[in-house]
Formats: C-alpha cells, structure tokens, sequence
C-alpha cells in the first residue's frame, strides 16, 4: 500500500490488471479506481496503446512520453491534477480525459497544442440526467 491508503503501480499490480506476464506485450491497463498517488513502472509498457488512470489520486503525470509512441487513448479523469505537464511528448494520442481534475488555470491546455493528432478530448463532465416527473 501507499500513503494515503492507496495502491502502489508495482510491476506485480500491473502484471495483475493486464493479464499479461511479459510488460513488453501490454497494449491496454485498465488501474481505474485504484487510488494510485504515482504513475510509475510504466517505462517497459512499449507497446500500450490505451492507459485508465481514472479515479485515482494523481497529483503529476509522470512516466508517460516518447517512450509511449502508441498511445492513442489516456483516462486520467477524477484525479488530482493541477497542471497537464507530461503529457506533450505523448504525440500519438487521439483521446484523452481530463474531467473531475483540479485544473485551473486554462493557460495549462496550451501544453496540448504538440498533441497533434488529439481528437476527443474531455475537460468538463457532462450534465447530469434530469428525471422525468410522472
């Protein structure tokens, strides 16, 4: 466990949540929900293609960049995110979520401008439902 109660990304856990043995051959981890404060063990994930960081404690994006060239799609909503630094060496990414985060500062989404293939991106989340009354 880490401070805070949360789980750490050990090559074990990710091993765990892939399925898979070899980190090589990974192309998708889903750790949504896992209370993970730190990106880390991710520098032999060559392969993946799509990372679900959602709803944990993130403070920083670390350990993502040019070694991550086919990564087309990266969850971090529901975080604790102040900054989107870490994320402009991810130049294959078309989808990424960022809802539910601490960002505050809208200069910060000039980070993704090197994101040039980025074509879903989510910041806010969406409305919620409205019942129907009978």
């Amino acid at each position: 466990m880490a401070a805070g109660g949360g789980l750490r990304m050990t090559v074990d856990l990710i091993k765990a949540k892939s399925g898979q043995f070899d980190l090589e051959s990974i192309q998708w981890l889903d750790m949504t929900g896992c209370g993970i404060p730190t990106m880390e063990n991710l520098s032999e994930l060559t392969s993946l293609q799509e990372l679900k960081l959602g709803r944990n404690n993130l403070r920083k994006v670390e350990g993502l960049g040019a070694d991550k060239p086919r990564l087309t799609s990266l969850d971090l909503s529901d975080n604790k995110l102040t900054t989107l630094e870490g994320l402009s060496g991810l130049t294959a990414l078309r989808s990424l979520r960022l809802e539910g985060n601490k960002i505050g500062d809208v200069s910060e989404l000039n980070r993704l401008l090197p994101l040039t293939n980025l074509r879903q991106l989510w910041l806010g989340a969406p409305p919620p439902a409205t019942k129907k009354k009978p």
